[in-house]
């Protein structure tokens, strides 16, 4: 029984093949980090995957909030990266944040997300253990202070964020003393 699948790199991969995945029930993990066709089309194929913990979309490029709005409905996710899918918004964030096991995430860099997104992943994906931010130019202290919340957070990594300062940092350090809080300006 197929559990896992790696097609990470496998640049020819399509929507076409990706949409069989969907199919595949017991899938758990999907890797399809550096395939630049993927798009929407895929992840709406794989919201009936009941058994998806782990999913890749690092660099597939044509990813945006569409695409996160179906994997919402993978309610045993554990952990999501989204390098690269810089068409994610605020948006997406919200679709995702009420994910109930979801432990890590790492949100693509320069894309529009702003505060809006991160309080409301700070209020609601209270399970997060791992976040990682970065080169996101609409990110505040505002947003980084809301993540006071997420009191099971072990990392965080905000690197590249320029309109978050190190005040706000050092008060989240305070206040998560148990996360490892590194930051990059």
């Amino acid at each position: 029984m197929l559990e896992d699948i790696d097609l990470s790199g496998c640049e020819q991969i399509t929507d076409e093949s990706a949409v069989k995945l969907g199919a595949i029930g017991p899938l758990q993990v999907i890797n399809l980090a550096l395939c630049g066709l993927i798009t929407d089309v895929s992840c709406k194929a794989f919201e009936n995957l009941k058994e998806l913990r782990f999913l890749s979309l690092g660099w597939c490029y044509q990813v945006s909030d569409v695409a996160l709005g179906s994997i919402s409905k993978c309610e045993k996710l554990e952990t999501l990266l989204l390098w690269g899918c810089e068409k994610i918004t605020d948006y997406g964030v919200l679709s995702i944040a009420d994910l109930p096991k979801l432990a890590r995430l790492e949100l693509p860099e320069l894309s529009t997300i702003s505060d809006v997104g991160i309080t409301t992943l700070a209020a609601k994906a209270l399970p997060l253990r791992f976040l990682r931010l970065t080169s996101l130019d609409l990110l505040t202290d505002t947003g980084v202070l809301a993540l006071r919340s997420l009191e099971e957070l072990e990392s965080l990594v905000i690197s590249g964020c320029r309109n978050v300062t190190m005040d706000s940092v050092i008060a989240l350090r305070v206040a998560l003393p148990k996360c490892r809080v590194d930051y990059e300006p």
